[in-house]
C-alpha cells in the first residue's frame, strides 16, 4: 500500500502543479485576451475557447485530485485504524461531494466549450470571408494606388501644361489689351466719321428739301407764266412784246428748272452713296457737294430776281391731327401794307400790340364759313401790326378764284386787321369785292379738308415765313 500512497501523493502534487499551471495559463490567457480584445475580436473568441478548455482540463485534474484525496483518505483510514475512521469517512464524503460538484461543473463547462467551439467555427468562417474581402480590398487598393500614381503623373503633366497655358494666357491678355485699345481708337474714329456723316446728311437733306421746294416754286412759276402767256395771247397786238418777253422768261425758267432737276438727281445720288457707304465717309468729297449746292443756290437766286414776293406757311391741325401745310404767296408788289401785315402776323416778330394783345396767328382757329370760304386770323383784338384798324389800300389787281387770299369784313366796312379768308370756289362761281393780297400755291387740299371738317375744328398749329 505504501507504494500506492506515494504514487497518489505524487500524482496529487503533480495535479496541483498542473492546476496551478493551468490557472497561470488561464490568467495569462485572460491578460492576452485583454491586450488583444481591442484589435481582434476573432482571436479573443479563440482565446476564450482555449481558456474554457483549460478550465475543463483544470476541473478534470481537480476531479482526479479529489479521487486521489479519496483514495488517500481510504488508505489513511485503513492505515490509521478505527480511531480515525470516522473523521476520515467524513472527509471522504466531503471529497466525494466536491467531486460530484466538480463533475457537474465540468459537464457545464464542456457544454459551454461546445458552444464556444461552434462560435469559434462561425468566427473562423467569418474570418475567412473577411480575409477574402481583405485580399480583394488589398487588390483594389493596389489598383487604386496604381491609378493614383497614374493620376499623379497626369497631374504633373497637367501642371506643366497649365504653366504653359498660363504663359500663353498672359500673352493673349496683352494682345487683347492692345486689340482693345486699337478697337477703342477705331470706335472713336468711327463715331467721328458718323458725326461728320450725320452733319453732311443733314446738310444734304436740307439742301434736298430746299431744292425740292424751289423746284415746286419754279413749276408754279412756270404754270403762272404759262397762264400769263395764255392771257397775253388773248390781248391785242400791243402786248406782243410783253408776250415775247414772257415766253423768253418762261424758257429760261424751264431751262433753270430742268437744270435744277438734273442737279437734284446728282445730289440725291451722292446722298444715297453716302448712306450706303458709311465706312468710307472720310473719302466722300463733301466740298464738291457744297460747291454744287452753292451753284444751285446762285442759280435759284438768279431765277428769283424777277420774283420778290414773300411766301408764308400755315401748319394746320384738324381735330388734334396734323392735316398738312398751306403755303401762301403774298402780293407785296401790289398790296405791300396788307402783305406785310399778314407776313408779320405769321412770324410773330412784332410780339405784343400796344393794347397787350399777342400779334401771332399761331394757336388761332381756322373756320369753314361756307363751302366757298374759309376764315382765319381770329386772334385776341383782331388787331393789325399797324394798330387796331387801318383802312385798306387800293387794289390795282383784280383776281378771284380757288386759293385766293383776301381780307374779310368786320362789321360793314373792310379794314386791315388780323382776319383773312381763303376762297375755295372757282373764279366764275364766287366773286367778292374784298381786297386780295395773296394766293395759295401749296396745300389747297388742306384748305378743302378744313371745309369738310366744319366750323371750329381746325387750328393753326404753327406758322412763319419761308426763305427763298
Amino acid at each position: 500500500m505504501a507504494p500506492a500512497g506515494n504514487n497518489n501523493n505524487s500524482a496529487l502534487v503533480l495535479s496541483e502543479k498542473v492546476g496551478d499551471s493551468l490557472e497561470q495559463a488561464a490568467a495569462n490567457l485572460e491578460l492576452l485576451k485583454k491586450s488583444l480584445s481591442a484589435s481582434n475580436t476573432d482571436q479573443t473568441l479563440q482565446l476564450e475557447a482555449e481558456r474554457d478548455e483549460l478550465k475543463a482540463e483544470k476541473l478534470e485534474l481537480q476531479a482526479e485530485r479529489a479521487e486521489f484525496k479519496a483514495e488517500k483518505l481510504e488508505w489513511e483510514a485503513s492505515k490509521g485504524g478505527a480511531g480515525s475512521s470516522s473523521s476520515t469517512n467524513a472527509e471522504l464524503e466531503a471529497a466525494k461531494e466536491q467531486l460530484k460538484a466538480d463533475q457537474l461543473q465540468l459537464k457545464a463547462l464542456k457544454a459551454q466549450l461546445k458552444i464556444a467551439e461552434s462560435q469559434l467555427r462561425d468566427c473562423h468562417d467569418q474570418l475567412q470571408a473577411a480575409k477574402s474581402e481583405l485580399e480583394t480590398a488589398h487588390e483594389q487598393l493596389d489598383e487604386a494606388r496604381a491609378e493614383l500614381e497614374a493620376a499623379r503623373s497626369h497631374l504633373e503633366s497637367a501642371k506643366a501644361q497649365a504653366d504653359i497655358n498660363s504663359a500663353k494666357l498672359e500673352a493673349a491678355k496683352a494682345s487683347l489689351e492692345a486689340a482693345k485699345a486699337r478697337f477703342e481708337a477705331a470706335t472713336k474714329q468711327l463715331n467721328a466719321a458718323k458725326s461728320r456723316f450725320e452733319a453732311a446728311k443733314s446738310q444734304l437733306d436740307s439742301a434736298g428739301a430746299t431744292l425740292e421746294a424751289d423746284k415746286s416754286h419754279l413749276l408754279d412759276e412756270i404754270a403762272a407764266l404759262e397762264k400769263r402767256v395764255s392771257e397775253a395771247e388773248s390781248k391785242n397786238a400791243e402786248l406782243e412784246k410783253e408776250k415775247l418777253a414772257l415766253n423768253s422768261q418762261l424758257e429760261k425758267s424751264k431751262a433753270a428748272a430742268e437744270e435744277l432737276s438734273e442737279k437734284m438727281k446728282e445730289v440725291s445720288e451722292q446722298l444715297e452713296q453716302c448712306k450706303n457707304d458709311n465706312k468710307t465717309m472720310e473719302e466722300v468729297e463733301l466740298a464738291g457737294l457744297r460747291e454744287k449746292v452753292k451753284e444751285l443756290e446762285e442759280q435759284l437766286n438768279k431765277c428769283r430776281e424777277d420774283k420778290k414776293n414773300p411766301r408764308v406757311f400755315l401748319d394746320i391741325d384738324i381735330k388734334g391731327r396734323r392735316a398738312g401745310r398751306i403755303v401762301i404767296e403774298l402780293d407785296a408788289d401790289t398790296t405791300p401794307r396788307t402783305a406785310e401785315n399778314f407776313r408779320a402776323l405769321c412770324t410773330g416778330e412784332k410780339g405784343m400790340s400796344p393794347s397787350g394783345n399777342r400779334l401771332h396767328y399761331k394757336g388761332s382757329g381756322f373756320y369753314a364759313m361756307n363751302e366757298h370760304l374759309c376764315q382765319g386770323g381770329d386772334i385776341p383784338g383782331g388787331e393789325s401790326i399797324y394798330g387796331p384798324t387801318l383802312p385798306e389800300e387800293n387794289q390795282s389787281k383784280i383776281h378771284y378764284g380757288s386759293g385766293t387770299v383776301c381780307l374779310v369784313s368786320v362789321g360793314h366796312k373792310v379794314y386791315i386787321g388780323s382776319h383773312f379768308g381763303i376762297i375755295t370756289a372757282k373764279a366764275e362761281e364766287y366773286r367778292i369785292p374784298n381786297l386780295v393780297f395773296g394766293q395759295v400755291v401749296e396745300g389747297m387740299d388742306v384748305v378743302l379738308e378744313i371745309v369738310k371738317a366744319g366750323s371750329r375744328a381746325s387750328v393753326i398749329a404753327d406758322c412763319g415765313q419761308l426763305n427763298f
